[in-house]
């Protein structure tokens, strides 16, 4: 693998020689690479900055990353001392000093040599079955691994993260990295932000919430899909027809039609019968 500068789709330019066994993307002008079977980083130069010793990487984040070793992940820190030990199944930074934690042997949930630990922002999936928590780099435990997660905000600006207890009929809420609630937990379903609105269900009614937790599209609709060019689009639980619903919770049009369609420029698209 080697690296190149893309503008849009086009390539321009290579600006690092394909040498490398295998390499991620670089995310905080770091990227990991693998060399002679071993990962390490290295700068926008090229230049080696943490020697390849690891069996698998992960993208920084908070100038934090995720390394696996024997089994075992850990998480180094820029200048790729060990700032928590290979110990847990995961462990993805959250925060410059919190990272949600999974006990146990890491397993791969990939093909042989696609291998790779995801970040945050990118996929939960390892931490659901409420056997996860929060860890301070400085201080150990923030909360039990008791706790089922779910991504909030997929930039890694905004630090909130959907929790729910392992208790069977627990409900979601908003945790911040302390282990405190910035929304009391009361949705059965949850979904990242789109557009600044992230869809949640309560009881078969669905809504949506800006980015910092309040109630902005009621919860009134028997469904939503997420926000797109303005629009999500809903759908009428007895009759089946769809509509468009604004960021502010207004169904576009004030009815239901016989198909809808999210478009581009805040421009939508219906079928009125079997005409669009």
């Amino acid at each position: 693998c080697g690296f190149v500068r893309m503008e849009g789709f086009e390539r321009k330019e290579e600006v690092l020689p394909q040498k490398y066994e295998a390499a991620l993307e670089f995310s905080e002008g770091l990227a990991g690479v693998r060399i002679n079977g071993r990962w390490g980083f290295i700068d926008m130069k090229g230049e080696i900055i943490i020697d390849p010793q690891f069996d698998l990487v992960g993208s920084f984040m908070y100038d934090l990353a995720e390394v696996l070793v024997d089994g075992k992940v850990g998480v180094i820190n820029r200048k790729g001392d060990l700032v928590i030990k290979p110990q847990f199944a995961r462990a993805m930074p959250f925060t410059k000093n919190v990272v949600l934690v999974k006990p146990g042997e890491w397993r791969s949930g990939y093909f042989r040599g696609r291998e790779k630990l995801t970040k945050v922002t990118e996929s939960l999936t390892s931490c659901h079955a409420g056997s996860c928590g929060l860890y301070s780099v400085k201080s150990g435990w923030i909360t039990k691994p008791e706790w089922d997660f779910h991504p909030f905000d997929n930039t890694g600006t905004i630090n909130l993260i959907w929790a729910k207890h392992k208790d069977r009929d627990s409900l979601y809420g908003l945790m911040r990295p302390d282990g405190t609630w910035h929304v009391e937990p009361r949705y059965d379903h949850v979904q990242w932000l789109c557009e600044d609105r992230a869809i949640v269900a309560q009881k078969d009614l669905w809504g949506a919430v800006d980015p910092e937790g309040k109630l902005v599209v009621p919860l009134r609709f028997g469904w939503l899909g997420y926000w797109s060019h303005g629009f999500a689009l809903t759908r009428d639980s007895a009759t089946k027809k769809e509509g468009l619903v604004d960021k502010d919770g207004n169904l576009v049009g004030g009815r239901f039609f016989d198909k809808a369609e999210r478009g581009s420029n805040g421009i939508g698209r219906v079928m009125i019968d079997d005409l669009w």
